[in-house]
């Protein structure tokens, strides 16, 4: 089984994420949207990984935690 969550690069509490997608023409591509709660703003977080697997494994966590 692949390990999709081998390095953390960013963290945010997912109560705090409003929006999580991934791109329609690359599934590797991988979007949330978050509010830091120090400063109020918010932040548009894009990524890639190496599999759709990992993709679609973070949609569905995201998904599932609401």
């Amino acid at each position: 089984m692949m390990n999709c969550l081998q390095k953390v690069v960013s963290e945010h509490d997912i109560d705090n994420i409003f929006c999580a997608c991934q791109d329609g023409n690359d599934l590797t591509v991988f979007a949330y949207i978050t509010r830091d709660l120090v400063t109020q703003k918010h932040y548009c977080h894009v990524f890639r990984v190496d599999s759709i697997v990992c993709t679609h494994s973070l949609t569905v966590l995201c998904d599932n935690d609401r």
